[in-house]
């Protein structure tokens, strides 16, 4: 395959890619109408026919090259549109670096949104650092994708074949996947247990958090955003666990008689909470061979640390 160095920065993993082409019917015809290196086209052409648009000259050879499809020099919002289905990336990159706001996405989301609403099924993929504010104005499904345990991107699916909602969708290799709906309420927030749980950040991004802990009988730990906690050990893709050993206030000395008596190093800092840098001391904690986690989370107006070690440490 050919490539650009800012396009292959910003080309969709090949799992998450035959994810998005899963979404359209098998054999439809589907535009994808900002082909960039062909990261997305490679999935959508093997499932059925592709029209494909790309403005720059270089990321449309490449795009040829990588997966044999004809690449339309051209602007695709001035194309006269005779599909039902389109797929689009507008985000851009300039000398390496994300730009961040939708005014710079070429094209403008905004007029892709307007555009798909008269199709069947059209996606837009996005950022999932934008506000959700502006997510929701472009289309009443926004999913927010997990993969490889990161929050990749936000995608927005406008048309009449939508299902409205906010959900989290974790991507596996073979580009199947499992969802979460944020319709369900958190429960009543707790103290840490015995356990506690670091959710998927797409989970977290998406609040979606509440479909979890009714599912696995948890809570979410106090006030953070993130973490949950309960009695009894869980299995679930969304969540990493941890058993508890102690839960103490982010101040030196208490944490290091926590450590002390448990003969442990902390070996790994994980954090919930603002400013974690005034927290760096927490990682040269050493008392001891037996490797921990430290978790910072916010409870009340206070940061506590939990010091944890992973379930499979101790089955």
């Amino acid at each position: 395959m050919l490539f650009t160095r800012e396009a292959l920065e910003q080309a969709t993993p090949a799992a998450v890619a035959r994810y998005h082409a899963s979404r359209f019917p098998e054999g439809e015809l589907v535009a994808d109408l900002t082909v960039g290196i062909g990261g997305d086209l490679v999935a959508l052409a093997q499932r059925g026919s592709v029209v494909a648009f790309e403005l720059d000259e270089e990321r449309a050879l490449c795009a040829e090259w990588n997966t044999g499809v004809r690449v339309r020099r051209e602007d695709a919002l001035a194309a006269q549109w005779h599909w039902n289905y389109a797929f689009c990336d507008p985000s851009r990159r300039r000398a390496g670096m994300r730009l961040v706001h939708p005014s710079e996405f070429m094209p403008n989301p905004v007029e892709v949104a307007q555009r798909m609403a008269g199709l069947r099924l059209g996606g837009i993929k996005l950022s999932p650092m934008l506000s959700e504010g502006f997510l929701q104005k472009l289309g009443d499904c926004i999913e927010f994708v997990s993969y490889h345990g990161e929050c990749v991107e936000a995608l927005i699916w406008i048309g009449k074949q939508v299902k409205h909602g906010v959900f989290a969708v974790k991507v596996k290799e073979d580009g199947t996947s499992s969802r979460l709906n944020a319709s369900v309420p958190l429960p009543t927030r707790r103290g840490a247990c015995r356990f506690v749980f670091d959710a998927d950040p797409a989970a977290a991004r998406s609040h979606t958090l509440g479909a979890l802990c009714v599912e696995c009988d948890l809570h979410p730990l106090a006030d953070s955003v993130g973490y949950l906690t309960g009695e009894q050990p869980v299995s679930s893709p969304w969540l990493r666990g941890y058993r508890v050993l102690a839960d103490a206030p982010a101040r030196e000395r208490a944490l290091r008689a926590e450590a002390r008596k448990l003969g442990a190093r902390v070996a790994e800092v994980k954090s919930r909470v603002r400013g974690t840098e005034r927290f760096r001391w927490v990682a040269g904690i050493v008392e001891g061979a037996r490797q921990v986690t430290a978790m910072l989370y916010p409870r009340e107006r206070s940061v506590r640390v939990l010091l944890v070690e992973p379930l499979d440490a101790w089955r």
